[in-house]
Parts: C-alpha cells; sequence; structure tokens
C-alpha cells in the first residue's frame, strides 16, 4: 500500500510538474514574441523617422528673435541640432523712387565670416518653437532651389517686404 501511495504520489509531482514546464513554455513563448514585436516596432519608427527627417525642412524659432531654418537632426531635453542651416539676411534696397526698402533674401551659415560648419546645436531652453515647413511656402522654395545649385550665394526670397 505504501508502494501505492508512492507511486501516486510520483506520477502526481512528475504530472504537475509537466503541467508547469508547459506554462512557463508558453509564458516564455509569449514573452519572446511580445519583445519581438515591440522592436520590430522600434525598427519601424526610427527607419521611418529618418527617413522623413531626411527631407523635411523645419523652422526653429529662438528666444532672441532669430528663426532658422534646416533639417533637425537630434533632439534631446538639453539639445536640438539643426544641420544644412539658413536663416533671414534683411537688407535696405533702394526702389525706383529712390527710397530704401528692406528686402529679405535666404542665407546660409556656412557663408559667415568665421566660416562655420553647416550644423548648429542649439539649447533647448532658447527654442520657442519647431515647425515643420509645408512644401508650398516661399521658403521652401528658396531652399529647394538652393539645392539644386541654382540659386546664388546672398540670393533667395529677394522680396521687398511692404512698409506699414
Amino acid at each position: 500500500m505504501s508502494e501505492q501511495m508512492n507511486s501516486s504520489q510520483n506520477d502526481s509531482f512528475h504530472s504537475n510538474r509537466s503541467r508547469s514546464s508547459k506554462k512557463g513554455l508558453a509564458f516564455l513563448l509569449v514573452g519572446i514574441i511580445i519583445l519581438l514585436a515591440v522592436i520590430a516596432f522600434l525598427v519601424v519608427q526610427i527607419v521611418s523617422s529618418a527617413t522623413t527627417k531626411d527631407n523635411q525642412w523645419d523652422a526653429v524659432s529662438l528666444t532672441n528673435g532669430r528663426t532658422y531654418f534646416g533639417h533637425v537632426t537630434k533632439e534631446t531635453s538639453e539639445k536640438l541640432v539643426l544641420e544644412n542651416v539658413y536663416y533671414f539676411q534683411v537688407s535696405q534696397v533702394q526702389n525706383e523712387e529712390g527710397e530704401t526698402q528692406p528686402q529679405v533674401s535666404l542665407q546660409s551659415i556656412k557663408g559667415e565670416m568665421h566660416g562655420p560648419t553647416d550644423k548648429m546645436e542649439i539649447n533647448r531652453d532658447h527654442v520657442l518653437f519647431v515647425e515643420e515647413l509645408s512644401q508650398n511656402s516661399q521658403v521652401m522654395a528658396a531652399l529647394n532651389q538652393q539645392g539644386s545649385g541654382t540659386l546664388q550665394p546672398g540670393a533667395g526670397l529677394n522680396q521687398q517686404v511692404p512698409q506699414q
């Protein structure tokens, strides 16, 4: 009788162990599937973000009143990295009546006297906002012309600003 109880307990023990092992294996399998799904989602997000940002132009407005145009290539809580950077330059020109009027052009930072690289690392505390430029904006038209190599340095929007 004692052997029957031991045999029965052994069968019960092995049966419970086998069920427990199967449950553990099922949980492990579900965990691996979830982990792979999360990794796949993150890879797709990173690749699509990088692809979108390559062609996307942004306007970055700063607390000092300046606005820069370029590609935001990195954003952290402390800084924003802008590459292929342009800004507005306003100069005074004379019209036919001999009056001076402001004229706006788009300038690359590469053309400045101190010869910076075409990259700005901006302290996040100085950024008011970042906007994506629409494809039909005048700034985008000038930037696309600049990219095609047909725009002369110092040229750009070349619009006269109406006096108010």
